[in-house]
C-alpha cells in the first residue's frame, strides 16, 4: 500500500515546480536555470559522483522473446466453447474432481472437496502422466489415473511415492487455436506474410525496451547519485510549501472520496495518524528535493546547464513517448519550471550515464 502512495505523493508534486527561482537574465521560459542550480547546489554536494555504482539494464529482444509475444496474440485470439458430451482431447480445459490416496490412505492436500479445478489437458500443470490419462475419458466419467510423484517433489512425504487418483470430470471446454500462418498475419496484422510481421515486430519491441533501459538506467544512476548526495540542510521555503500543497492535494482527494482528511489516510490508506501520514509525505517532499539538490549539484561542478533549444527538445520527448496532444496538453501537468529542471535532469543522467562505467552490466530477457 505505501509503495503504491509513494508514487502518488511524487504524481502530486507534478506540477508544483521550483520556488522563487525567477531572477533577472539567463531565463529559459521564464526561468532562470542558473539561479537554480546556484541555490539548490548550496544545500548539499553529491560527492565523488564519478564513483557510484550502479547496474546497467541492456534488453537483447531475441528469437524467443519475439515468439512468446507471437504465442500470446494467438493464445488472445483462442476460441473457446463448451463440450456437453463426449471425450476430452488434449488441449480441452476439463474441469475435474479428485480423490488421491497412496497405499489406500487419503493424503493432503489430494483432494479437490468437490470444488472442481480447471485442467488445460497439456499444460504441464498436473503430475507427469496426470493429463494424457484424463484426455480419452469423458464427461461425467469417473475413473482412476496412476501416477509417481517425481523424486524431487515439493512435499518429501509423497517425493517418488506412487499415487492412484480418482478422477471425475464434470464438464469440459474446448480450446480452438487458430493456424499461425499468412492469412492469421493479415487478419490480426498490418502485415502481410509471418516473415514481414516477425521482422516488425522485433523492431518494434527493440524500439520498446530501448526506452524502458533508457528509464531504468535513468533511475539506477539517479538512485546511485541521491544515495551518497549529503544534504546540509533542507531548503525551509520550498520543503514547507511542497509539503503544504501535496497535503492540500491529498485533502482534496479525500473530500471528493466524502472523507475528512484524517479518516481518508487511516481508513481508506492505511496509516495509524494524520501526523503518521504528514510525517510520510515530508520524507517523499525532502527526497524529491534531495534529487534535485544532487543533480544541481553536479550541473554546478560540471558548469552544465539547459538552454531553449534542449527544454523545447524534452518536452517533444514528453509529447511523443506520453501521448501528449502538444506543448499546451504538457503544461496542464507541469509547469514551466518542472520542464526546465526535468530537461536538466535528463542532461545530467545521460552525462553520468556516459562518464560513469557500470558496477555490473546485466543483459536481461523480458518475460
Amino acid at each position: 500500500m505505501k509503495k503504491s502512495i509513494k508514487r502518488v505523493l511524487a504524481a502530486a508534486l507534478i506540477g508544483i515546480g521550483t520556488l522563487g527561482l525567477c531572477g533577472c537574465g539567463g531565463k529559459v521560459n521564464g526561468v532562470n536555470v542558473n539561479k537554480m542550480i546556484d541555490k539548490f547546489s548550496t544545500y548539499g554536494n553529491a560527492g565523488d559522483y564519478k564513483s557510484i555504482e550502479y547496474k546497467l539494464t541492456t534488453t537483447d529482444v531475441n528469437d524467443d522473446m519475439v515468439k512468446g509475444q507471437i504465442d500470446y496474440m494467438i493464445s488472445q485470439k483462442t476460441v473457446t466453447e463448451d463440450i456437453t458430451e463426449g471425450e476430452v482431447a488434449m488441449g480441452d480445459t476439463a474441469n475435474i474432481d479428485f480423490v488421491g490416496s497412496i497405499d489406500g490412505v487419503e493424503f493432503e492436500g489430494g483432494n479437490s472437496n468437490g470444488q472442481g479445478y480447471d485442467l488445460t489437458l497439456g499444460s504441464g500443470s498436473f503430475i507427469p502422466g496426470f493429463e494424457d490419462q484424463v484426455a480419452g475419458h469423458k464427461i461425467g466419467e469417473t475413473f482412476d489415473v496412476n501416477v509417481t510423484f517425481p523424486e524431487d517433489y515439493q512435499s518429501a512425504d509423497l517425493a517418488g511415492k506412487a499415487a492412484v487418483f480418482k478422477v471425475t470430470i464434470n464438464s469440459a471446454k474446448k480450446n480452438t487455436t487458430p493456424e499461425y500462418n499468412d492469412e492469421f498475419v493479415k487478419a490480426n496484422s498490418e502485415y502481410n506474410t509471418v516473415a514481414e510481421f516477425e521482422a516488425g515486430l522485433k523492431k518494434d519491441m527493440t524500439e520498446y525496451y530501448a526506452k524502458t533501459d533508457k528509464n531504468a538506467n535513468r533511475s539506477a544512476i539517479i538512485s546511485a547519485l541521491v544515495d551518497q548526495t549529503v544534504v546540509e540542510k533542507f531548503p525551509e521555503q520550498e520543503t514547507e510549501e511542497l509539503l503544504k500543497k501535496t497535503m492540500k492535494r491529498i485533502e482534496d482527494t479525500a473530500s471528493q472520496y466524502g472523507y475528512d482528511t484524517a479518516t481518508y489516510v487511516t481508513t481508506y490508506l492505511g496509516y495509524s495518524s494524520e501526523d503518521a501520514f504528514k510525517d510520510y509525505v515530508k520524507g517523499v517532499v525532502e527526497d524529491h528535493i534531495k534529487e534535485k539538490i544532487a543533480i544541481c549539484s553536479v550541473a554546478k561542478t560540471e558548469n552544465k546547464s539547459v538552454n531553449n533549444k534542449e527544454v523545447e527538445d524534452y518536452i517533444q520527448t514528453m509529447i511523443d513517448d506520453y501521448g501528449y496532444d502538444d506543448r499546451e496538453a504538457v503544461l496542464e501537468d507541469y509547469t514551466e519550471e518542472d520542464l526546465v529542471y526535468y530537461a536538466l535532469e535528463d542532461k545530467i543522467c545521460t552525462y553520468l550515464l556516459e562518464v560513469v562505467p557500470p558496477t555490473v552490466a546485466t543483459d536481461t530477457d523480458a518475460e
